[in-house]
């Protein structure tokens, strides 16, 4: 057996291993922080308003506490199914949305926005979540990030190198320009063209 053979299912297993252990669990606590830290934030924003008894908030905390206690349930193939289930069918799309927004109709603009906020945030989370509880993601993650990270680097590497051989003085007065007493930096913007 080759030595790159033995080397590469080592490495395998240490990714497998890594990814069980350390990557889902702390994907999950970060998820569920996430999720108490917004149910505070709703507890503390109707609580300011004396609002702790409308359908309002408690739809919006039946809401993160399913999330709460269903988080390490979901899968990314069973929430991916659903979403493209329900994105395909125009009459259950809108049932299900005007499902989720009736207890919300009642209440003012700017509790609506916030309520918009929270869910959004949440459903944020729980996504993240979903996406590192499958290895074939994270894979899939972590080979394009290096694939863009290495693509940026290039592209952002020659601008750089063509504007030092073009305009050297240029640069140096830009860059020991002051503005506000900070420095700026000429050569960083280059990269974000």
């Amino acid at each position: 057996m080759s030595p790159n053979i033995t080397l590469l299912g080592f490495n395998l297993l240490l990714f497998i291993l890594v990814w069980k252990y350390v990557v889902r669990p702390t994907a999950l606590d970060t998820c569920r922080d996430i999720i108490f830290d917004l149910r505070q934030e709703a507890h503390d924003y109707f609580s300011e308003r004396s609002m702790l008894n409308s359908a309002a908030y408690a739809h919006l905390r039946d809401m993160l506490n399913a999330y709460l206690r269903f988080t390490d349930q979901l899968t990314f193939t069973s929430v991916f199914g659903a979403a493209r289930s329900i994105s395909q069918r125009k009459e259950l799309y809108t049932e299900v949305r005007r499902a989720i927004d009736a207890p919300f109709a009642n209440v003012d603009t700017e509790t609506q926005k916030f309520v918009k906020e929270v869910r959004a945030a949440a459903s944020h989370a729980v996504q993240g979540w979903v996406f590192h509880s499958s290895v074939y993601s994270c894979v899939v993650l972590y080979v394009v990030g290096a694939a863009l990270t290495a693509g940026y680097l290039v592209r952002c590497g020659g601008k750089i190198a063509i504007a030092l051989a073009a305009s050297r003085p240029s640069v140096d007065r830009f860059r020991d320009r002051q503005l506000d007493g900070k420095k700026i930096e000429a050569l960083p913007s280059l990269c974000l063209t």
